[in-house]
């Protein structure tokens, strides 16, 4: 990669190697690419067509464009966008950005990708307003609105229901039936109404083998004993007396 950058970083590895005895390896996975031209293209990690021939479908990308861009449209510098580009999981593995400050903006998305962070830490870090690194951001907020997977809004309803669960066995909560009904309740009403529309998915099977229509609720029972044996085997919740 012939760019001053690299050979800055180069330098700083192989010297820290020599002083002190070390092996480390340069990581060129979130080295960030710059061409300056006009409009500014920056690049790290993955192109889309890289991560479509590695995960084919799965691969999720996600663009902003400029046109729609505040800071963009002040400056009467429209032309460029942002894309975002995920591996199966939602974990970003690549980005380019065209546009004015492209090559500014590269620096965020190159440290996210060398910590391997998902796309959706992009929209969650808060950004000045009203600036040109603000359209990765609302790319990412684009990926969080459509929903990663249909696994992930699947396990959302779910997941702080079963944590309330665990809470309950802890020794100044076992008393507290009241609570574990309401939490299963929750669980029916998700599974029943099936808001997600998660029934026409083909996912749909392994989500129903652990919250299955036979009312087994079968990971309600993976609970500890002091709240699992509230728990009958109908799947229904009773009160001690």
């Amino acid at each position: 990669m012939p760019f001053t950058h690299v050979a800055a970083h180069h330098a700083r590895i192989a010297s820290v190697n020599a002083l002190f005895g070390l092996r480390r390896r340069v990581d060129y996975r979130a080295v960030p690419r710059v061409v300056f031209t006009d409009p500014e293209i920056a690049a790290v990690g993955l192109a889309e067509a890289e991560a479509r021939d590695r995960w084919g479908e799965r691969a999720q990308v996600v663009d902003y464009d400029h046109a729609d861009l505040d800071r963009a449209i002040t400056a009467g510098r429209t032309a460029g966008f942002a894309k975002l580009i995920g591996d199966r999981r939602g974990r970003l593995v690549g980005a380019t950005i065209a546009g004015t400050a492209a090559g500014e903006t590269i620096a965020e998305l190159s440290a996210r990708v060398a910590a391997g962070d998902g796309i959706g830490s992009v929209s969650t870090a808060v950004h000045a307003y009203p600036t040109f690194t603000e359209a990765a951001a609302r790319a990412a907020d684009e990926h969080q609105r459509a929903g990663a997977t249909p696994r992930a809004r699947a396990r959302a309803p779910t997941r702080p229901v079963l944590a309330l669960l665990r809470r309950l066995d802890r020794p100044d909560r076992r008393s507290s039936p009241r609570l574990l009904d309401e939490a299963i309740d929750v669980l029916r009403r998700v599974h029943r109404k099936d808001p997600l529309g998660l029934r026409n998915h083909p996912d749909h099977r392994s989500l129903d083998s652990s919250f299955g229509s036979s009312g087994s609720l079968r990971r309600l029972r993976r609970v500890p004993s002091s709240t699992s044996a509230l728990i009958p085997a109908g799947g229904r919740t009773k009160r001690r007396s």
